[in-house]
């Protein structure tokens, strides 16, 4: 049977040295009421009640099987977590209860106060039997696949190609949960294709501490009623506007036990990456989406089925951008498997660092004065490390998906990564780009941008809300990053926030262009431009109320009240719950030893 266990007072941060426990004492039988453990104070990192949870041993248990028993262990962590005692003395109740994946998210919706389950043992998955799916149904048995929210798409990977089988999207890496990939709407660049929500046709929600609960599209059926009554035991949802509102969870609507998904035919890729300048008629093409057009350009026939495009802010129309397409292989076997070689800058950006170190001298590296230093020039830098790599040299052929996507990100140097994003309309880059480039104009060339698209996306709150999206990413060194010190990691933060400005209508042309902000990235995205972008609640039609009220309708009142995050109060998505007041500062350490000695 799967297990839970427990660390308590842990110190937890999410990947990127972002977010962070936030446990703060707050009645005096709380644990370290007396602020004996923290060396600086509370709130340093701590989290309460630290929760894991396995299930290895359900391995080659049926779908439904699978879910139900998780999902029974889930609701009664719940009901643990949600326990009242009339005790005067007794543990005080958790005010807060954030489920964690890989933590990955820049932003704060991971990082619990009092108690935090990481998911990521909730891994499993198993292929979908025919007696299992509705009469009528939208999908074959045969590329449905239920998997437990905490799986990473590497996994599920392996998986799936033992039975010539993948998946038609991921992100740059497959290191992330699925649970918590469809939380944010993460996605990659496959054109005419949404975001991981996309692969999604169901959903199986823990939603308090005696209720699941099980969520389909309507329009789209997936189980047959007696399967779903065998892992829930509430009536299921059919219903295509809950679905959508269930499916960018941003980790609020309930716990993500496990989905089904649509896998696709496993196929061979062909990766290329070529250096090539741009124009504005370039990325006029780009907002019309000629793809074909694009990689005849680039000395190839035929469409491409992905096109990322990375560019050089400081200079975009007067040296090289780098285009990454993958073109379907016309090969009958697949290359062998091999070590899987970076691409990207976040993969490449410890052998920047390195590279940067090396010509900087230790003895430069060593001084007291990190002024004399040249900024690090992010584009050249990663162009001279793309281009020494054997991804570059030697472009894989006839790959499957898991040959071309890494697991982890910042080469090997958590934190040293900063990134925002911003989902414009993809017709209107060629206005946009050449006016977001002058806007950052002037300082140190520390980052760089990477355009991506995105068709068509699912969900209620999915950022990239656009019929056709671009997703602009502004990529750079970060404060935390190694050898460059923290000032350098302040020009990115300037760099993004210009990038708000200009979009916003501070630039040449003086036009504002509609756009929204990554969920889980940074750029301090706040209240007013979440509720400016899917509505205020209140207003009509307010995109807000109907993920509120689908949230509403499916937690338990005492569940809700605890299943909040800080960026959800942050985004206004949730009203900020109430907290038990906090103790009076504890006496200093110093003060404290004089009253005894005397």
């Amino acid at each position: 049977m799967p297990s839970i266990s427990h660390n308590m007072m842990s110190l937890w941060r999410n990947y990127h040295l972002t977010a962070e426990g936030r446990y703060v004492p707050r009645l005096f039988s709380d644990p370290d009421a007396a602020v004996i453990l923290s060396k600086s104070g509370y709130p340093d990192g701590t989290v309460r009640d630290h929760a894991t949870i396995n299930c290895s041993d359900l391995a080659g248990e049926s779908g439904p099987a699978m879910f139900a028993a998780t999902s029974a262990l889930l609701q009664s962590y719940v009901a643990k977590v949600l326990e009242r005692s009339n005790d005067p003395f007794a543990k005080r109740p958790a005010v807060d209860l954030v489920p964690i994946g890989r933590g990955w998210s820049f932003a704060p919706l991971i990082g619990a106060m009092d108690a935090q389950i990481d998911l990521t043992g909730l891994s499993g998955f198993a292929f979908a039997r025919r007696q299992h799916m509705a009469r009528g149904r939208a999908y074959p048995a045969s590329r449905t696949a239920f998997v437990l929210g905490g799986t990473r798409l590497r996994e599920l990977l392996n998986w799936a190609q033992r039975r010539r089988l993948s998946v038609k999207t991921s992100g740059t890496h497959l290191g992330l949960t699925i649970a918590g990939a469809i939380a944010t709407a993460s996605h990659g660049s496959r054109l005419g294709f949404g975001g991981i929500q996309d692969m999604i046709t169901g959903i199986h929600l823990v939603t308090g501490p005696d209720r699941s609960v099980w969520i389909e599209r309507k329009s789209r059926p997936v189980l047959d009623d007696a399967t779903i009554a065998t892992f829930t035991n509430q009536p299921p949802i059919r219903d295509d506007d809950v679905f959508g509102d269930a499916l960018v969870h941003l980790g609020g609507m309930g716990l993500v036990n496990g989905v089904t998904i649509e896998l696709v035919r496993d196929a061979g890729y062909d990766l290329d990456i070529k250096l090539h300048p741009i124009d504005r008629g370039w990325l006029a093409d780009v907002a019309a989406g000629r793809w074909r057009k694009i990689a005849g350009a680039l000395g190839y026939s035929g469409a491409p089925v992905f096109y990322e495009l990375t560019i050089n802010p400081f200079g975009w129309d007067r040296g090289p951008a780098v285009h990454t397409l993958y073109r379907m292989s016309q090969s009958a076997s697949f290359s062998p498997e091999g070590a899987i070689a970076p691409r990207s800058f976040a993969d490449l950006a410890g052998g920047i660092i390195a590279d940067y170190a090396q010509q900087a001298g230790k003895a430069a590296l060593m001084s007291a004065d990190p002024g004399p230093l040249p900024p690090p020039d992010a584009f050249g830098l990663y162009r001279m490390q793309l281009e020494n790599s054997d991804t570059y040299k030697h472009p894989p052929r006839n790959a499957r998906w898991s040959q071309i996507h890494p697991d982890d990100i910042t080469g090997g140097y958590p934190g040293a990564l900063y990134n925002a994003s911003f989902a414009v309309r993809r017709e209107e880059i060629a206005q946009i780009m050449p006016l977001l480039c002058a806007a950052v104009e002037g300082l140190a060339p520390t980052f760089l941008f990477t355009l991506r698209f995105v068709s068509n996306a699912s969900g209620t709150l999915a950022f990239t809300r656009f019929p056709e999206s671009c997703v602009i990413e502004i990529d750079g060194f970060s404060r935390n990053a190694p050898i460059f010190g923290p000032h350098v990691g302040e020009v990115i933060v300037e760099g993004a926030r210009r990038m708000r400005a200009c979009l916003g209508g501070n630039n040449a042309a003086g036009r504002s262009f509609d756009y929204s902000m990554h969920w889980g990235k940074l750029g301090d995205l706040d209240r007013a431009k979440v509720w400016a972008d899917f509505g205020a609640p209140g207003t009509p039609g307010s995109r807000i109320d109907r993920w509120r009220r689908t949230r509403q309708r499916l937690l338990t009142p005492q569940f809700a009240a605890v299943l909040w995050s800080k960026a959800l109060v942050e985004y206004g998505l949730i009203d900020p719950p109430p907290l038990p007041d906090e103790l009076p500062p504890p006496p200093q350490s110093g003060s404290a030893a004089t009253e005894s000695e005397n």
